[in-house]
């Protein structure tokens, strides 16, 4: 598991983004749940040559929406690996019904070449802003600052996820 943080400008407004990658790793379960907590937004990262990575977020879902203290924290599904055209196993339509049925954003990245890696980050980051109850301080769950959104990346089960550390 890899932690990093990242000052962040969207809209003449400054964020502290502190992001935890998991990859996947089971080894790391029992101790994720600590991570969702302060979780104002959670990117769920799938590997679109890997349909079971696809089929595991589901337990992941849950498992963010039982732990966080966010009402409804924003989730955002990401789709990686897609210069690996030729062994993808996921399509885009698949993907967006998965995250359409689960209340999710959804973006296609590479990690590799970096393409769409600063889209996601600012889609969520735009979205968290844009919920009240995430970043208001008076909200009536234990929000952290408003300055410091905490990002958990999870789980491209795949070694070598992108993360971002």
């Amino acid at each position: 598991m890899c932690q990093k943080v990242k000052k962040y400008q969207i809209r003449d407004q400054k964020v502290k983004l502190t992001i935890w990658d998991t990859a996947g790793q089971e080894r790391f379960r029992s101790v994720t749940s600590s991570y969702y907590l302060g979780a104002h937004g959670v990117c769920l990262v799938f590997d679109v040559t890997r349909r079971q990575s696809l089929l595991s977020l589901d337990s992941w879902v849950q498992e963010v929406r039982q732990f966080s203290l966010a009402r409804e924290p924003i989730l955002i599904l990401v789709g990686n690996k897609i210069d690996l055209t030729k062994q993808r196993e996921v399509t885009q339509s698949e993907a967006q019904e998965w995250a359409t049925r689960n209340g999710t954003m959804f973006i296609e990245t590479s990690a590799k070449t970096n393409e769409g890696i600063a889209q996601a980050f600012a889609e969520l980051v735009t979205k968290i802003l844009d919920t009240p109850a995430l970043t208001d301080p008076d909200a009536d769950f234990k929000a952290m600052k408003a300055s410091e959104i905490h990002a958990v990346p999870t789980p491209d089960t795949d070694k070598g996820s992108g993360c971002p550390c």
